[in-house]
C-alpha cells in the first residue's frame, strides 16, 4: 500500500539541526518524507548524510528565490508548481507562512487541489507583544550608531519604513499576480512579514511546542478562523537525548541579544554584566569548562562587531571555547549541564534534555528581554541591583513533562 507523501519545506539549515532534524525523524515513522530545502543543504555534508542513513529517497533544492526579479520569481513558480503535479504530495508542511516562498508553496497547492492538508509547523523563536518594539529598537539602533543622533535617525528610519512597506507590496502582491499566483495572502509589512496578519489562513493547522505562541497567534489572528495546536516537541517524542555523565560540570552560554544596536558604551557594560555573571554561575555551581556560541546571523550582518565581541570574551574568560556560529546549537548543547541565555530559543529547546539546569538571565536591555520568564521549567534571573544578587535562590534541574500529543496523532487524524 502507497505511503502518505508529505511535502516538507524547511527554513535556514541552522534550524533544521536544531529542531527540524528531530521532525523529520518523527514524520519517517509513518510517511514518506520529501525535503524541500535551499541549495545551501546540497553543501552540507553532514545533511547529505542525514538524508542517506534515514533513507529519504526525495529532495528537492528550490532555486534561489530573487523577489525583485519577474523571470526568477516565474522559475520558483514553475519549479513548485511542475512538482506538485508530478508528485502529487498528501500533505504540505511548512516551516513558516509568512516567507514569500512559502506564499508561493500553499497558493500553488491550493490552485492545484485544495483538499491536501496544509501545514505550519514553527520552529523559529516566538512572537510575543514585545516583537515589534524589538525590531524597531534594533533597526533604530544600527542607524544612531552610524548618525549619532536620535532625531535624524528617526527621519532615517520612517523613510526606511515606507520604502519597505513599498519593496513588500511588490513582492507580496503585484510580482505573484503577475506570474500566476490568484490569491496572494501577504499583505505589506515593515519588517520582512514578521507577525503578517494575512488576507485569509493559508493553514489548515498551525502547530508548536510553545504554549504561549498559541495564545499570541490566537490574539493576532483573532478576525481568521484558524487552528493553532501546541503539540509536543518531537525530541521529547523521541527520546533521543541521554543522560550526561555524572562528573559532567561544564556551561554552555548561548546569548540572542547582543550587539543588536552595534558596538557603544551600553553594548559594553553588557559584555561586562555578562562576564560577571557567567563568573558567579561558574563559582556556584563549580563549573570546569564553558563553551560559548554567539548567534549565527551575526556572522553574516555584524562579522567585524563579532570579532571584537569574540576577542573581548575570550580575553575576560580565556577558559572558554568560543564555538563557530555556523555550528548546531543543538549538538553542541548535549555536551553541557547547565545552559545559559537570555531569550535564546536554545533554552526552550534545551527542556527536553535530561538533568539539566537551564538559566535565563534578564538585563532588560531590550523589550521583550524577559520573555522566558513565562516558562516554569526555565530558572529565570532579572537584573534588579547588582550580579551578586541574581542568584540568591537556588539553580534547579530543569523537570519538564508534556501531556500534549505529538505531530503524527494530529496529523493522522486530518487525514482520516
Amino acid at each position: 500500500m502507497k505511503k502518505t507523501l508529505v511535502l516538507f519545506r524547511l527554513g535556514h539549515i541552522y534550524s533544521f539541526w536544531s529542531a527540524g532534524q528531530y521532525n523529520v525523524l518523527e514524520l519517517l515513522q509513518d510517511y514518506d518524507v520529501c525535503l524541500l530545502v535551499s541549495k545551501e543543504y546540497k553543501e552540507d555534508i553532514k545533511f547529505q548524510k542525514f538524508v542517506s542513513n534515514n533513507n529519504i529517497k526525495d529532495v528537492l533544492y528550490e532555486p534561489t528565490l530573487k523577489k525583485n526579479n519577474i523571470k526568477n520569481c516565474k522559475k520558483y513558480y514553475s519549479v513548485i508548481f511542475n512538482y506538485f503535479l508530478k508528485k502529487k504530495p498528501d500533505i504540505v508542511i511548512q516551516n513558516d507562512y509568512i516567507e514569500v516562498q512559502n506564499m508561493y508553496i500553499f497558493c500553488i497547492s491550493k490552485q492545484l487541489n485544495n483538499d491536501r492538508v496544509h501545514v505550519v509547523l514553527s520552529m523559529s523563536a516566538p512572537s510575543s507583544d514585545w516583537t515589534f518594539s524589538l525590531l524597531y529598537e534594533s533597526r533604530f539602533r544600527r542607524i544612531k550608531s552610524i548618525l549619532r543622533n536620535s532625531f535624524l535617525s528617526k527621519l532615517v528610519l520612517n523613510a526606511v519604513n515606507k520604502e519597505k512597506i513599498a519593496e513588500s507590496l511588490l513582492h507580496n502582491y503585484i510580482i505573484p499576480v503577475i506570474i500566476g499566483i490568484k490569491r496572494p495572502y501577504l499583505v505589506t509589512s515593515y519588517y520582512h512579514n514578521i507577525d503578517n496578519i494575512p488576507r485569509y489562513v493559508p493553514f489548515d493547522y498551525f502547530f508548536t511546542n510553545d504554549k504561549n505562541e498559541v495564545g499570541y497567534l490566537n490574539k493576532l489572528l483573532s478576525h481568521l478562523t484558524r487552528n493553532v495546536i501546541e503539540v509536543a516537541p518531537a525530541q521529547y517524542s523521541l527520546n533521543k537525548h541521554k543522560s550526561l555523565p555524572d562528573n559532567s560540570s561544564g556551561m554552555f552560554f548561548a546569548p540572542s541579544l547582543l550587539l543588536l544596536g552595534g558596538i557603544n558604551d551600553d553594548e559594553e557594560e553588557l559584555w561586562e554584566k555578562w562576564v560577571k555573571c557567567l563568573r558567579k554561575i561558574m563559582e556556584q555551581e563549580s563549573v570546569e569548562n564553558i563553551g560559548i556560541k554567539f548567534h549565527p546571523s551575526l556572522k553574516k550582518n555584524q562579522p567585524r562587531e563579532l570579532r571584537i565581541m569574540k576577542e573581548y570574551f575570550q580575553q575576560k574568560i580565556p577558559e572558554s571555547v568560543i564555538y563557530d556560529e555556523s555550528l548546531s546549537a543543538d549538538a553542541l548543547v548535549k555536551e553541557y549541564r547547565i545552559i545559559v541565555g537570555d531569550a535564546s530559543t536554545i533554552l526552550l529547546q534545551a527542556r527536553s534534555l535530561k538533568d539539566r539546569k537551564i538559566i535565563s538571565v534578564d538585563f532588560n536591555n531590550i523589550p521583550g528581554s524577559g520573555s522566558m520568564k513565562k516558562y516554569s521549567e526555565i530558572n529565570y534571573f532579572k537584573e534588579e541591583k547588582n550580579i551578586s544578587d541574581l542568584f540568591e535562590c537556588e539553580i534547579k534541574v530543569c523537570k519538564y513533562k508534556t501531556n500534549k500529543k505529538s505531530l503524527l496523532n494530529y496529523l493522522k487524524l486530518a487525514c482520516k
